[in-house]
């Protein structure tokens, strides 16, 4: 349950550590797009 709780306050309070997450993927699919339109 507490680790439920850090995911709660991590995701509420919009934390670098949870940033990441769902930035990298979105990073590389920009990347991937620009080098294609290269």
């Amino acid at each position: 349950m507490e680790k439920r709780d850090d995911d709660d306050v991590l995701f509420s309070a919009g934390k670098p550590k949870s940033f990441p997450w769902f930035y990298i993927p979105v990073i590389g699919f920009v990347a991937v797009l620009v080098f294609l339109y290269k």
